[in-house]
Order: structure tokens, then C-alpha cells, then sequence
């Protein structure tokens, strides 16, 4: 199905393109050789002066001349949050004017949404920005407290709210109960752990349970932040999580064969760290590979907030340069593991408003807005990025005491059970639910009915 994009004012069309799609992704080349002809940069300029016309951003066209004066081109670009791919051809037809064809059944639209919990008012906010996924995260240890014992009725209600907002569901599986993991010691599902080995039948039987019972579910993630110490206690271990995953892709195919598996988002290393507090996520991600996980998922999971130290030791910074940076990385381990055509999820990222211990200091809200639309600008110009989940969409309301405790643990211990004083900052509405400078420009981004 072709769409008209662009026509000239003056009736006779001096070119005619018309777009014949291929598979979208390919790495098409960008430029006309130096060598073609003059014929061959004319239809080159046209075409990309019609494809920019038409909103593509970061187009690359190059065409080759035949016979009559006709010439086929390939093209690469992105337009608004897709990416999209094709083949023109172009034929002169008079001296003056121009009529411009392009198809857009060849884009690969990439899919925003937030990692948040929803009730009617929230899944309303989370419809005015446009966005098409939102974040679940189904702790096993809430689901089944006792062995045998399921209680899913909280779950099914965020749900079916997703659902009726519009959105699909990133559904998470983690957390283990105390009934699962003796052996490491656990007396409280608020710091998250593995199942010990003995139990992994029954960690398999309660993610088949959540593919089987959420089949609208955009995609199935395992775990959440791995390598942190905090969620996967009592240690970061890449092996050991390879395991889990394996078992969860296979458990999930078994119901949802079409189903997506992504592994769990790692945490940026300005955040992780390696130490008490866990393990680089490039460390974990090289660790995961050598053990064989790029077998048992269909995208690798990320989070990498763009966090870095500041000029002369001044204290850590946001900066969106870190969040490319640290997907460059991934993409060069991948390649030094023969790894290839595992997407990338980014499946929480974000930037604070507020702070506390061991995190930036705070942006304005005009700046976190800026940064916000250059990173998801930047994820869909990067081709192998699928899905974008915001980090938040509510700011959680500012707890003087908890923020106190998490001051106080973060330096000791490199780990915090609290973390609502940069909490405080990350969503895009604030605590009362008025609209931030961010939540405007995502809505604005994505096509959004916010009104700002």
C-alpha cells in the first residue's frame, strides 16, 4: 500500500518515486560511490531530499542509473519512533515539477512505555503520552507465598488495566519466596534472591504459569538487575542467573512459543558498580554469553541509565552520551562472543530531578526533558533497539526517614533498601500527578493527547 507524502505544486511531475519495501533493519549503504555519474548523484539528491522532506531523519540513499533514465535506489532511514528501510524507483517524466511516492509498510515501529505501577488514574497518564508498553513486575514470592498457594488477583487487575489502556504488558518474572531459597539464608522477600537449585522445577512451574496466563504480554522478562547484590543475593552470578534463564525460556516456549524472552536488565555500572553492591553490567553480560544464554533469550535486557563521574572528581552526573556508550560496549561483546541478532530491550532508563546518596545530583525538569527525548531519539536511530521503557511515570512522594536509612547504608555497605529520594524525581508527572516539562515533550514525541 503506498501513501502520498509529497506533491508539487505544478501539475507536470518531473519524478516519480515509487517505494517497493524490503525486510526493514538492513544496513543499507548511506552514500553515492564517488565514482557515479551525474545522472546517478541527481537521483541520489532527489531521493534524499524527498525522503527528508517526507520526516525521515539520518537517511542514506544511493542509486544506480538505467536504461531510459531510470534509476533504482536504496534507502535507509528513521522516521519519527520507527525505523525504516526500502528500495525507489525513480523515473523522470517532464522537465518541471515533482510527484514523490513513498511506502511505510517496511518501518519497525520502536515500542516506549514506562516501568510503573498502575491504578485507573495512572493508566489514564500513561495513555496521554502515547505510550504502548508498560512494565509489570510479578515477583514469584508475591504470587506464591506458600508452595502450591497462588494468589494472582493484584496481577491480573494492572493487567487488564494495561490492556484497557491501550498498552501491552512487559510482564517480569523474579524474586523467589523464603520457601524456595533456604540455603541462602532468606528471612524476608524484600531483599530478592534465586531459588536454590532443589527448587527450580518449581521456578519453571510458576513461569510457565505466568506465560500461560498472560498471553497478550509484549514479552516475558527474567529477572530484574541480576547483577545487583541486592536482587540476586546472596551474590551477582552470571552462570547461575544463565541457568534460570534457560529454564524460563524453555518453560515459556512450551506455552507461548512466540512469546518473547528477554533477559533481565542490567544495571549501568555507574549504578552497580563491582563490588559489595554487585557486578558491571559489561562483566555480567560477558559472563552470561561465555555460559551460553544467547541460546535461551530473543533480546538482551538493559538498563543503562546514563550515570557517570563528573569533571576533576566532582561527584557523578547525568549525561545521555553514557546510555550509547554503554550499548556500544554490549554491541563489541557480542561481536568478541559470536554473538549476533540479539536485540536490545532497554527496559528501565531515566534521569532524576531528585537524588540521595550514591546517585547524580539532580537535573532541572526542563533538562530531564531535553535528555529524555534525546536518548529515545537516539535508541531508535541505533536500528537494533526494540523497546524503550521510562523510568517513571509518578514521582513516588519524598520520604525524609527512608532517605535517611538509604543515606546512611549506601556509603557502609554499598547497598540500599530505599531508594525514595531519587525516586522522588525520576517520573515525569510529579508526586501530585501535574504534568513535568518531560512528561510534554514524551507526549508530544510519541504522538500523545497530553495538552501541554
Amino acid at each position: 500500500m503506498f501513501s502520498s507524502l509529497m506533491r508539487s505544486r505544478r501539475s507536470r511531475a518531473l519524478l516519480a518515486v515509487i517505494c517497493v519495501c524490503v525486510a526493514s533493519g538492513a544496513n543499507l549503504a548511506l552514500a553515492a560511490s564517488p565514482r557515479s555519474s551525474t545522472a546517478e548523484r541527481t537521483a541520489t539528491t532527489r531521493a534524499e531530499r524527498a525522503l527528508r522532506h517526507a520526516g525521515y531523519a539520518d537517511v542514506g540513499v544511493r542509486c544506480t542509473v538505467r536504461k531510459g533514465r531510470r534509476a533504482t535506489c536504496q534507502w535507509d532511514g528513521v522516521r519519527k519512533q520507527s525505523t525504516c528501510s526500502g528500495s525507489l524507483v525513480v523515473a523522470r517524466k517532464a522537465r518541471n515539477g515533482r510527484w514523490v511516492r513513498l511506502a511505510g509498510t517496511s518501518c519497525r515501529d520502536v515500542l516506549f512505555g514506562f516501568n510503573t505501577y498502575t491504578d485507573d488514574r495512572a493508566a489514564a497518564l500513561l495513555h496521554s503520552t502515547g505510550a504502548t508498553v508498560q512494565r509489570i513486575i510479578v515477583p514469584w514470592a508475591n504470587v506464591e507465598p506458600g508452595p502450591g498457594a497462588w494468589v494472582w488477583l493484584s496481577f491480573d487487575q494492572q493487567y487488564e488495566r494495561a490492556l484497557k489502556a491501550g498498552l501491552k504488558p512487559l510482564m517480569i518474572a523474579v524474586s523467589a519466596p523464603c520457601w524456595a531459597r533456604v540455603r541462602s539464608g532468606c528471612v524476608d522477600s524484600v531483599v530478592s534472591g534465586p531459588p536454590d537449585p532443589a527448587y527450580e522445577p518449581q521456578w519453571q512451574e510458576y513461569v510457565r504459569r505466568l506465560a500461560e496466563r498472560y498471553p497478550e504480554a509484549v514479552g516475558i522478562e527474567v529477572w530484574n538487575e541480576p547483577n545487583l547484590t541486592q536482587v540476586f543475593w546472596p551474590k551477582a552470578d552470571p552462570v547461575r542467573f544463565t541457568r534460570l534463564l534457560s529454564e524460563a525460556y524453555t518453560a515459556i516456549k512450551a506455552v507461548r512459543p512466540q512469546m518473547p524472552v528477554i533477559s533481565g536488565g542490567l544495571l549501568a555500572p555507574g549504578v552497580s558498580g563491582e563490588g559489595p553492591s554487585g557486578m558491571g553490567d559489561l562483566t555480567f553480560l560477558r559472563g552470561m554469553l561465555a555460559a551460553g544464554a544467547a541460546d535461551s533469550m530473543d533480546a538482551i535486557g538493559v538498563h543503562p541509565y546514563p550515570q557517570e563521574g563528573g569533571p576533576a572528581g566532582g561527584g557523578s552526573r547525568w549525561n545521555p552520551d553514557v546510555a550509547s556508550r554503554t550499548l556500544d560496549q554490549m554491541r563489541a561483546i557480542e561481536a568478541a562472543a559470536n554473538v549476533t541478532g540479539k536485540p536490545f530491550w532497554i527496559t528501565e532508563i531515566g534521569e532524576s530531578t531528585a537524588s540521595q546518596s550514591g546517585f547524580p545530583q539532580p537535573v532541572t525538569p526542563a533538562q530531564q526533558a531535553v535528555d529524555l527525548v534525546r536518548m529515545m531519539r537516539t535508541a531508535v536511530a541505533s536500528r537494533d533497539v526494540q523497546v524503550v521503557v521510562i523510568h517513571t511515570l509518578v514521582d513516588e512522594r519524598h520520604d525524609d526517614g527512608q532517605n535517611a536509612v538509604a543515606n546512611l547504608l549506601q556509603p557502609l555497605t554499598g547497598i540500599s533498601l530505599f531508594y525514595n529520594g531519587v525516586n522522588s524525581g525520576f517520573g515525569i508527572f510529579n508526586a501530585d500527578f501535574k504534568p513535568k516539562p518531560a512528561a510534554c515533550a514524551v507526549s508530544r514525541e510519541l504522538g500523545g493527547s497530553l495538552g501541554c
